[in-house]
């Protein structure tokens, strides 16, 4: 099993790498001093494909377990579904010692970090990422929100979780679509800091696609590092160095906003097209000072 520690002093953390790791959440939890009453937050497909397998053993080591769902799309990451689910934790809550886990891609991590930072002013969290883009990026960093109608993520805070369970294998159920889309974050961190990972990308990506899992522990190693070390870095964004991890996202999230959040771009796929544009540019200002 590979560990990557991110360090942040007493919001560090470790996420653990391995096909075959969900059904060894409970063992890794027990670990962590996370608390006793697990609430998972997911949507109706995951509970139904493999919330059994995290519940099994959530309760093999001693916890109790409640599950929540939300939609599987961004409108999940609404202010009403927000206080819904608050609403719904809070009356569960009841001479408990709760924590959340995200069980699923971006937009469920968003949205449970973001109740994990607000509720009872801070509780504890963790997440089970379901997407190779979840997996490589947004499940780590401490970046929460929801989103207002006006933009994405307008509401958020960084809230570090207590552990992240990367388990490859649960990216075999995904579409074709989505593991491309993950492939674009894949590229931006070799386009952003690994030359070596560009080149092995170019070799190698119809192995990824295809979830060979020498090649994708190897990418999400990779990833996973070069993110953490950012972070570490630059925490809450304040000192220009985690801004790099935006290459590609600025006219990325223009095109989700300007498709209404349709699903006619998925994130990643909206982040390709920002990075290539985004290199044009930086190519014809190159071009244009010299």
């Amino acid at each position: 099993m590979k560990v990557i520690k991110l360090n942040l002093k007493s919001r560090s953390y470790p996420i653990f790498i391995e096909e075959g790791l969900l059904s060894k959440a409970g063992c890794l939890l027990k670990r962590s001093d996370i608390g006793k009453d697990a609430i998972v937050i997911t949507n109706s497909y995951l509970k139904k494909k493999i919330g059994n397998e995290l519940r099994s053993t959530i309760l093999k080591h001693g916890f109790s377990c409640k599950f929540f769902t939300a939609p599987d799309s961004e409108k999940a990451k609404s202010i009403r579904y927000c206080l819904d689910l608050i609403d719904k934790i809070s009356k569960y809550d009841k001479k408990k010692q709760i924590f959340l886990i995200a069980l699923g891609g971006g937009v469920i991590g968003d949205l449970t970090g973001f109740i994990a930072s607000i509720y009872k002013r801070g509780v504890p969290y963790m997440h089970i990422p379901t997407t190779l883009l979840a997996q490589i990026d947004s499940s780590i960093g401490g970046k929460t929100a929801i989103d207002l109608k006006v933009a994405k993520n307008l509401v958020g805070a960084f809230y570090q979780p207590r552990l992240v369970i990367v388990d490859p294998g649960l990216l075999k159920s995904l579409p074709k679509r989505q593991l491309r889309s993950g492939l674009a974050e894949v590229i931006k961190y070799s386009v952003i800091k690994d030359r070596a990972l560009f080149s092995y990308l170019e070799n190698n990506h119809k192995n990824i696609i295809s979830l060979k899992k020498k090649d994708v522990e190897l990418i999400e190693s990779r990833c996973i590092a070069i993110k953490a070390r950012i972070v570490e870095k630059d925490e809450q964004e304040k000192k220009g160095m985690r801004t790099i991890l935006n290459f590609g996202h600025t006219i990325g999230h223009a095109i989700e906003s300007a498709s209404g959040y349709s699903g006619r771009y998925s994130h990643g796929e909206a982040v390709a097209i920002g990075m290539v544009a985004a290199s044009r540019m930086a190519s014809y200002s190159v071009g244009s000072s010299s």
